[in-house]
């Protein structure tokens, strides 16, 4: 294991080693920033659960507010319960929210490593359950003022309702698709990028059908009634 890969696995098994090292890896394109003491609020989740899609709708929204996002990393949620900041973490089915992260990784990651990745997520985030709101991926699809009307409710925080319609939702993605296209110009990956992307795609269909079929392996079968079992206590957190 690299160095990297020790800080990194550091990082995110204490709140206090995150905040200090995960800065290093923030992104300005994503706007991707950990928590600090001053944040209004944290948005974060398993990875393909509609971060990107909720982080960039509040961005939209509600301009000034500093926002904790984009790591996929429980100790996230740690250090908003530490700082007494109102948290948003985004939920997705495991069967759909696993598929769409092996996808994401092209062949990187086996798809037993990324199941273990959704477990270990939403395992590590249960103490702080009294920290944060849950907004499932249909709703934030939706409506992703479902959020803003949980946090206003938990938390107070006096939100007004983000624009609703079709034409607020083409807003989002047209600016979620001006990145993506950034991102192929300084990389020149456009395969990669077809892989990330967070839009639906008939790319994105056809390799999700593929690994759906190493994903209905029985080896799997456990520990996806482990993930679903943990989907379904979130779930219920909504409702």
């Amino acid at each position: 294991m690299s160095i990297l890969q020790e800080l990194k696995k550091l990082a995110n098994a204490n709140p206090t080693a995150f905040a200090l090292l995960g800065p290093l890896n923030e992104r300005s394109q994503f706007h991707r920033r950990v928590v600090r003491k001053t944040d209004d609020l944290v948005i974060e989740g398993f990875p393909r659960s509609a971060n990107t899609f909720t982080t960039e709708a509040f961005r939209i929204s509600y301009p000034d507010l500093k926002i904790g996002n984009h790591f996929h990393s429980p100790m996230q949620i740690a250090l908003a319960h530490r700082y007494g900041i109102p948290a948003l973490v985004v939920i997705r089915s495991p069967r759909e929210a696993v598929r769409s992260f092996y996808v994401y990784h092209q062949g990187e990651l086996s798809p037993g490593a990324a199941l273990d990745r959704y477990i270990g997520f939403h395992e590590k985030i249960v103490p702080y359950s009294g920290s944060f709101v849950v907004l499932d991926f249909r709703e934030a699809i939706s409506d992703v003022n479902t959020g803003v009307d949980r946090l206003n409710g938990k938390f107070g925080m006096g939100l007004a309702p983000m624009p609703a319609g079709e034409d607020f939702t083409g807003q989002v993605q047209a600016s979620i698709e001006a990145k993506r296209q950034s991102r192929i110009r300084s990389r020149s990956d456009e395969m990669g990028s077809l892989a990330r992307q967070t839009t639906p795609s008939e790319f994105k269909a056809r390799a999700a059908a593929e690994a759906a079929e190493k994903l209905a392996a029985p080896e799997f079968r456990a520990r996806f009634e482990t993930a679903e079992e943990l989907y379904q206590r979130f779930y219920a957190m909504a409702r």
